[in-house]
């Protein structure tokens, strides 16, 4: 497994894509992303990541930040999408591994709604807060 994971902020309206996640009992919300794997650089992992999530064409804007996930101990690569394209749509693997015990729920929140939602990990959520809620993109 890749030591770095990616993921994306897609924002319209100021509403943010977030995946909520519904987990052995345990509820909380991410950014769509996932795993650089072997010869792969960020941006590819990127929009391969997202399309199987979410079934989106994203094109990426720019780098936002980079983070040590407190969570699994990977450096995580934030981006931020300007355009995206497609149906939303939840994609393999999380599709397949669906179950009453492991929920992924692809949801359109509110930013505000950061600051009350449990989502990880915590250092982007301030980010985004800080980033965004005052600029709705």
């Amino acid at each position: 497994m890749s030591n770095k994971r990616v993921s994306a902020i897609i924002i319209e309206k100021g509403k943010i894509l977030l995946l909520h996640r519904i987990k052995f009992g345990k509820e909380y919300f991410v950014l769509p992303g996932g795993s650089v794997e072997e010869n792969e650089n960020n941006k590819n992992a990127l929009i391969r990541e997202v399309k199987e999530e979410t079934g989106l064409d994203v094109k990426i804007e720019r780098e936002l930040w980079q983070v040590n996930n407190e969570y699994d101990k990977r450096t995580q690569y934030i981006y931020l999408i300007s355009k995206y394209s497609g149906n939303l749509e939840l994609g393999s693997p999380e599709k397949e591994r669906q179950s009453e015990d492991n929920k992924y729920i692809l949801e359109w929140r509110n930013i505000e709604d950061l600051k009350t939602i449990k989502f990880f990990p915590t250092e982007i959520k301030t980010n985004i807060l800080e980033t965004f809620l005052n600029n709705t993109t």
